[in-house]
């Protein structure tokens, strides 16, 4: 039966129903609707928070990126100022080590100038008192007796007198035959010249070595004997004679010694120099084993505490009071050069009044001193 044939109550109920049915229908889609929407929503939030956070990050990155950039550019800048002071330092250190070389190249040049001109002086002096010496020998022949009555050797009693002796003489004539020759000795003996200015080794100069006067001393010894009535006044020169030229010999071998150690103390000097500059030359320098090379050097007094260079090497190389200490704690070997000219003196004036006195004045054989 179709449906316009329904009856007016079943077709008011189908299209109650139809309607009702078409009610929940909409309403399911519209819920159904309403879920989707909130669970877009929902994402959208979710977006939207995760944009926010990656903007975040993005800012922190960014921040952080700045503040790296910032820190390199200051370490750079801190890099860069402590280069600048140690090659200013550097170049410093380097100039005072240069000027130290020069100036102790300039003292090794003026010492070794120094050395030379004493080296001649010391072979004029020598070979004056070479000369005089001899002189002296020639005058003192005059004075000559017997040999065997100068060194006591017996003589025979029954034998003949020498003329000299059994002929009778006056006082007067006894006195000129003696004061004579003994004035002539004295006068030849206050014309030495005094010991050499400069304590040099006379090995070097070729004149006169310490054999050489062993052999002149033995010679003028056998030459000069007292004359006849004299004997003891004679003896007295002859011994003090002797004795001066003992002295003379023991002075030359200490002041060949002295001439040794001031070679040995200027090489040492320049070989601590030259590795010096070395050291300089170099990325790293080795300061303890330097400061400690010089601090031994000063304090053995193989080094001049007195010298310009010390100073400059105290600052440069920072000597600690206690190394300051050590190093002007001992002085160099010998005497200073004022103490070697004041023993040379007295012993030249010692010479001088051997004629009156007969006992000479000898200066002290250890007296000489290395020259600075």
């Amino acid at each position: 039966m179709a449906p316009s044939q329904w009856p007016p109550a079943l077709r008011g109920l189908v299209a109650e129903r139809e309607a009702a049915a078409s009610a929940a229908a909409a309403a399911g889609v519209r819920a159904e609707a309403e879920e989707v929407e909130r669970g877009l929503e929902s994402d959208l939030e979710s977006a939207r928070a995760q944009a926010a956070q990656a903007v975040a990050a993005k800012e922190q990155a960014v921040l952080a990126r700045e503040e790296a950039d910032a820190r390199v550019m200051a370490v750079g800048e801190e890099l860069r100022e402590q280069e600048r002071i140690l090659r200013a330092r550097f170049e410093e250190a380097l100039a005072e080590s240069q000027s130290a070389t020069s100036a102790a190249r300039e003292e090794a040049r003026q010492a070794h100038q120094a050395a030379s001109e004493a080296q001649e002086s010391a072979a004029s002096e020598l070979k004056r008192w070479r000369s005089e010496a001899e002189r002296l020998a020639k005058e003192a022949r005059h004075v000559r007796i017997p040999s065997n009555s100068f060194t006591g050797a017996p003589t025979d009693p029954t034998s003949p007198l020498p003329p000299s002796r059994s002929a009778p003489r006056s006082t007067d004539s006894f006195k000129d035959s003696v004061d004579s020759p003994m004035a002539a000795a004295p006068q030849a003996t206050a014309q030495l010249p005094p010991l050499l200015n400069h304590q040099m080794s006379v090995g070097r100069s070729g004149d006169l070595g310490p054999s050489r006067l062993g052999s002149f001393h033995r010679a003028l010894s056998s030459e000069i004997e007292p004359a006849d009535g004299a004997a003891g006044n004679k003896d007295q020169l002859v011994h003090a004679l002797q004795a001066r030229i003992g002295s003379l010999e023991r002075e030359l071998r200490d002041s060949d010694n002295t001439h040794r150690l001031r070679d040995r103390a200027q090489q040492v000097a320049k070989e601590e120099i030259a590795e010096m500059s070395r050291s300089v030359s170099r990325s790293e320098v080795n300061v303890d084993y330097l400061k400690a090379v010089l601090v031994d050097g000063f304090e053995a007094g193989a080094l001049p505490s007195t010298s310009s260079l010390f100073p400059v090497l105290a600052r440069l190389l920072s000597f600690s009071p206690e190394d300051l200490q050590r190093a002007k704690s001992t002085v160099s070997p010998g005497v200073k050069k004022g103490a070697a000219t004041g023993g040379i003196k007295s012993g030249a004036g010692g010479l001088q009044r051997m004629g009156s006195t007969v006992r000479p004045a000898i200066g002290r054989p250890g007296s000489s001193g290395i020259v600075k």
